[in-house]
């Protein structure tokens, strides 16, 4: 089982968490070394939400009061 931990999330005040699970531990290794390579090379640890701009509007007006 491969774990990592996604970016911080102010609203709740925790990281994200993430788990994959493989049958065989090389399996494990090698999406373990891709996953460094991919985030050392700046690949972001969270997947971006698609929301809209009517939505992220009222959020940050939540978070602005």
């Amino acid at each position: 089982m491969v774990r990592w931990f996604g970016e911080y999330d102010p609203r709740t005040d925790k990281e994200r968490r993430y788990s994959k699970s493989f049958k065989l531990k090389r399996g494990a290794e090698d999406f373990q070394s891709q996953q460094m390579e991919a985030f050392k090379g700046g690949q972001q640890r969270d997947k971006p939400e698609q929301i809209s701009l009517k939505d992220f509007l009222s959020e940050w007006l939540k978070v602005k009061k």
